[in-house]
């Protein structure tokens, strides 16, 4: 998958420091650029931080601009006019599940499918990609500090809250 998320999003969205990292590979990925992460103390994470045994689930690194590019592309993407899924693809994705409605394909649902988000968390880290598909609109937060509390009930909820008012 390494390579498929290379040729077909890393490279046509221009996140050249985008990767997935996988454990024993330390030495292969720029992690001395990675943030440390820290614990709800403040506390840093031993290793600076968490590296899980299913990269592709839990071992994307990439920035807050790079997020917020693809949920840009996906926008695009619903309209025909994005760079890594075709318009049926795009609208699938954001298709709610018959049975757990709030579930798209690879992103949570909300709001009758007015709002796309994605969220990453674990040990000393906590990240939200949320986007309004109709309004263009999006925000892409995170924080190298696992603060004990959900994304709604951290920084990353209150920074959400006061740049986009009606989220």
């Amino acid at each position: 998958i390494d390579d498929f998320a290379g040729q077909y999003i890393f490279s046509p969205l221009s996140l050249g420091t985008a990767f997935f990292w996988h454990r024993g590979q330390e030495h292969t990925y720029p992690v001395a650029r990675c943030a440390t992460g820290h614990d709800a103390t403040g506390q840093a994470v031993p290793g600076h931080r968490a590296c899980y045994p299913n990269p592709h689930g839990a071992g994307l690194w990439i920035t807050s601009t790079g997020l917020a590019r693809i949920g840009k592309d996906l926008i695009q993407c619903l309209s025909g006019n994005g760079t890594v899924l075709p318009k049926a693809q795009a609208q699938r994705m954001l298709t709610p599940h018959p049975i757990f409605s709030y579930a798209g394909l690879g992103v949570f649902l909300d709001g009758g499918g007015h709002v796309f988000f994605s969220q990453g968390w674990g040990v000393g880290m906590q990240c939200k990609l949320i986007v309004y598909p109709e309004t263009g609109e999006g925000l892409a937060v995170m924080m190298n500090c696992e603060p004990g509390v959900s994304q709604e009930q951290s920084i990353i909820g209150d920074i959400i809250r006061d740049t986009l008012p009606w989220a």
